[in-house]
């Protein structure tokens, strides 16, 4: 079975043409897999109907006289897919009582109280193709050239909204609500993690839903896009355990211009979020445009000492100023007293930090992360495969 064969671009296609013919929802769904194409979902009378998309190719290496057992054992019934199937496929899968749809309008399938026998559209709604078949490849190709960069730190906000919530079905009104960003970099976020096949899209003219296809997917692929934290700028030795070293940031940073412009990450937010590595470094974020004055104020009134610039390892506190100024503070929370960048910041800043950062990013997806992201245990354990 070729990549090409069952190209999210052409599943969508066919997604979109049964919905257009049949007059209820078609859309594409997650079956939970990283890799795993997704499955085609018909709603109809009330019930969510899955469909797991197969080559034509694969289908001819199964037993003509077999039925396909999937549903009755509880899962995705088969549904053979192509770019266009010719007549005489079409007539032999009907005969096995196969389910099958093209990009061309054919469709055969069996629903409760619903049998779908469409041939290729005719009707004027979809013109027929001229000139040479176009290859599923094609259209993968034009869609997959992204509008904008969708991991870019003004994107960053899209992001982190669907992952904040995996499971909600958003409008383009609310995602511009959400994140503060204009309508038009929200939509061509969209179409571009829709290109990436990070998002599923339905609906008309009167506004689209927008549903995350599958967060574990896309917090890596935006993981591999991000670059880890880079070296503190400004670092200080104070002779006191861990514990003792946050109360004094807490109290140092307690003022009206560091309010929400700063949080524990690394191994330092690690303890109060997923519990795992024990490290004696503190390293926290602050907002670039304040860590002069917060450097100062540790200085001058609470008479840390500073180390030198070619020293940094002999630091326990280290300060840096974010890579992404709009989105790193998002969503950071308050635990025990000291606010902590968020799980999904978190796993960005561990998951290629070199002091078993990748041992801390597994605590966060065994732990809080995997509960933000409602993953089951495959996906955590794929995720887990991706991190190691």
């Amino acid at each position: 079975m070729t990549a090409d064969a069952l190209a999210p671009a052409l599943l969508r296609a066919i997604a979109d043409r049964l919905a257009g013919r049949l007059g209820i929802p078609v859309e594409l769904a997650s079956l939970g897999g990283i890799d795993a194409p997704p499955a085609i979902l018909i709603r109809h009378g009330g019930v969510a109907h899955l469909f797991a998309p197969q080559s034509a190719a694969s289908a001819d290496d199964r037993d003509p006289a077999a039925p396909d057992a999937s549903a009755a054992a509880g899962r995705p019934a088969v549904i053979v897919v192509a770019n266009e199937l010719p007549a005489a496929t079409r007539a032999e899968l009907r005969q096995r009582g196969t389910a099958h749809a093209d990009a061309a309008g054919a469709a055969w399938l069996r629903l409760p109280g619903l049998l779908v026998d469409l041939d290729p559209a005719s009707d004027g709604s979809a013109p027929r193709r001229r000139g040479r078949p176009r290859q599923s490849g094609d259209r993968a190709a034009t869609a997959s050239r992204p509008l904008v960069n969708p991991f870019s730190d003004a994107s960053g906000l899209v992001l982190r909204a669907l992952l904040r919530d995996p499971d909600r079905t958003w409008s383009q009104k609310e995602l511009t609500e959400a994140t503060e960003l204009s309508v038009g970099h929200v939509s061509d976020t969209i179409k571009s993690l829709s290109a990436l096949h990070h998002v599923f899209e339905s609906g008309g003219k009167r506004g689209k839903s927008i549903r995350l296809a599958n967060p574990a997917r896309l917090l890596l692929d935006w993981a591999r896009k991000v670059d880890r934290p880079g070296p503190a700028s400004h670092v200080f030795y104070m002779d006191a355990p861990l514990d003792a070293r946050e109360a004094l940031l807490v109290d140092a940073f307690d003022t009206p211009d560091l309010a929400g412009r700063w949080a524990l990450t690394l191994h330092a937010a690690g303890r109060h979020l997923a519990p795992h590595v024990v490290q004696d470094r503190l390293h926290a974020y602050v907002a670039a445009d304040r860590i002069d004055a917060a450097t100062a104020r540790l200085e001058d009134e609470f008479f840390l000492a500073r180390v030198p610039a070619d020293r940094p390892d002999q630091g326990n506190i280290h300060l840096l100023a974010p890579h992404d100024a709009r989105g790193t503070f998002v969503d950071a929370t308050m635990i025990d007293g000291v606010p902590v960048v968020s799980p999904v910041q978190l796993f960005l800043d561990l998951v290629h930090w070199p002091l078993r950062g990748s041992e801390g990013a597994s605590a966060l997806i065994r732990g809080r992360l995997g509960e933000q992201l409602h993953l089951d245990p495959d996906a955590r354990r794929a995720l887990l495969a991706h991190v190691a």
